[in-house]
């Protein structure tokens, strides 16, 4: 019996640059791709946000995106990935003040 898709939700900001906010633990039962769907977008104003996604466990594995998606419609993923408890760390990169959105599915 495959175990059940987590789906977890989570939003962030406003962010400034270089802080970060680390999502809820979440449990990845076998070997298989996380799939982080997402928006990030400036909180004040016009520019451009850059944002680092780093799934923390024993160690990091990170994948920057610069752009903004006023909607969740970005997807990344981390591919390979052992079972295991994990975080979501969210990080500013960039100098716009971001917020976003999105959800974890494994």
């Amino acid at each position: 019996m495959t175990p059940f898709a987590l789906l977890q939700n989570y939003s962030f900001g406003p962010l400034s640059s270089n802080d970060y906010i680390t999502k809820d633990w979440f449990n990845h039962y076998s070997y298989g791709n996380i799939t982080i769907k997402l928006a990030q977008y400036p909180s004040y104003g016009n520019g451009t946000v850059a944002i680092e996604y780093t799934l923390i466990a024993s160690e990091e594995n990170s994948i920057p995106v610069a752009g903004n998606y006023s909607s969740a419609t970005k997807t990344i993923t981390f591919s390979g990935v052992q079972g295991g408890t994990y975080a979501l760390k969210i990080k500013n990169i960039g100098v716009t003040t971001a917020s976003g959105y999105g959800s974890i599915n494994d």
